[in-house]
């Protein structure tokens, strides 16, 4: 809550270089995670543990105060503002959800697409009782223990500190999300602005 408190009138500032013609876009390099994990050290005096996650999105946000921040991030499938539930779905839809080319999904999508997955887990059972085809059987269970396998592998990836992949290269301002240890999430806005 403290640092929430701190950040609520924060602005991280990250200066770039832009193109000539007056496009707003960052001509070298660009703005990632890991710039962002930097520049609380330098700019605000915050040092992250290398278990906590600073987190991108890649689009622009209009906000005008840390209230709207604290809706985008409950608009995740937090319990409550600021705290991650401990539902491994959840976990993968944070780290997951964003996309280069769009605005993250909805979690609702994802519980939509989770009930299907538990939905096809009864289908399988039915296969079983009415069919007996062990083959195609044997066969829609290796898939689901290879996809099973895969979201553990993010989800393993995820809690060693690995930083998401968004890399922005257009000025503006953006929402950055810090986790914390304990499931809190703390927003942060992010401006790259031109030098």
């Amino acid at each position: 809550d403290r640092l929430r408190i701190y950040l609520r009138n924060k602005e991280l500032k990250i200066w770039r270089r832009t193109e000539v013609g007056g496009t707003g876009r960052v001509t070298k390099g660009m703005v990632n995670s890991m710039n962002v994990r930097e520049k609380l050290g330098i700019q605000l005096k915050i040092d992250l543990e290398p278990h906590e996650r600073v987190l991108l999105r890649p689009n622009v946000m209009d906000f005008d105060s840390i209230d709207d921040l604290d809706l985008m991030v409950g608009e995740k499938g937090e319990g409550r503002s600021g705290e991650i539930t401990n539902d491994v779905d959840s976990e993968v839809t944070v780290a997951d959800s964003t996309d280069d080319n769009g605005p993250p999904s909805d979690t609702k999508e994802v519980a939509e697409i989770n009930d299907n997955t538990d939905s096809n887990k009864t289908d399988d059972a039915n296969l079983v009782s009415f069919d007996g085809d062990t083959k195609e059987v044997a066969e829609i269970n290796d898939d689901t223990d290879s996809k099973q396998k895969d979201d553990e592998n993010l989800v393993s990836s995820d809690s060693e500190g690995k930083e998401n992949g968004v890399e922005i290269r257009q000025l503006g301002t953006y929402l950055a999300t810090i986790h914390l240890s304990g499931g809190y999430v703390v927003p942060l806005r992010v401006n790259i602005v031109k030098r």
